[in-house]
């Protein structure tokens, strides 16, 4: 794998088992090959609305 594969499947998969897929290879793998050439996948936010209604914990 080089990185500009691996970065490309990143961008499109948006998660490393996306990319793993798209490179065909295990997660692992490529969770593998991220760290060893150290680098880092940040978790992509989402903002999202909590509901007005108690959940079970909270009541």
């Amino acid at each position: 794998m080089d990185e500009e594969k691996v970065r490309s499947a990143l961008e499109e998969g948006g998660s490393i088992r996306a990319a793993a897929k798209l490179l065909k290879k295990s997660y692992t793998a490529v969770q593998w090959w991220i760290a060893r050439h150290g680098f880092e996948v940040r978790k992509r936010a989402t903002l999202v609305r909590r509901s007005e209604r108690a959940t079970p914990h909270e009541r």
